[in-house]
């Protein structure tokens, strides 16, 4: 019942996303205008929604009773991430973009619940390819805080 819920939803919305995407400029492949690549992934987004609903019309509707795990920390980590996201917003431009990302996920250390040196592999990793990506291939301009390379 979630499923076709969720789908009718995002069919909808890829509906309505297609359809504001049509009206603006398309242009090629080669010269593309500021349509095409939204009414691409309508696209994407309708032909995998209309998977996932004939998929969930195949299945059986059983109600299975599970005992859902409800734990009084769910909640704190999710205010726990958020304080962690104010953080790294906060310290982005004055730390910079390697610092400040870095940090960020090592404060996420007790929402993962690893141990230390999964935690900073983790965390030099995520820091590695996101600079990789965003500085390196993508040429973005990132804050450099303190640490200037």
């Amino acid at each position: 019942m979630a499923d076709r819920l969720s789908g009718v939803v995002l069919l909808v919305s890829s509906l309505t996303l297609g359809y504001l995407s049509w009206k603006l400029p398309l242009g090629s492949f080669q010269r593309p205008g500021p349509g095409l690549y939204p009414l691409l992934l309508s696209l994407i987004l309708a032909s995998l929604v209309l998977f996932l609903l004939a998929s969930s019309g195949l299945k059986k509707s059983v109600i299975i009773s599970e005992n859902i795990p409800t734990s009084e920390k769910y909640p704190k980590k999710v205010f726990y991430i958020l304080g962690s996201l104010l953080v790294y917003a906060f310290c982005f431009e004055s730390l910079g973009f390697l610092f400040s990302t870095f940090l960020f996920f090592l404060l996420l250390k007790p929402v993962v619940e690893k141990k230390w040196g999964y935690v900073i592999i983790g965390a030099f990793l995520v820091t590695f390819f996101s600079y990789l990506i965003f500085d390196i291939l993508l040429q973005s301009q990132l804050p450099k805080g303190f640490i200037k390379f």
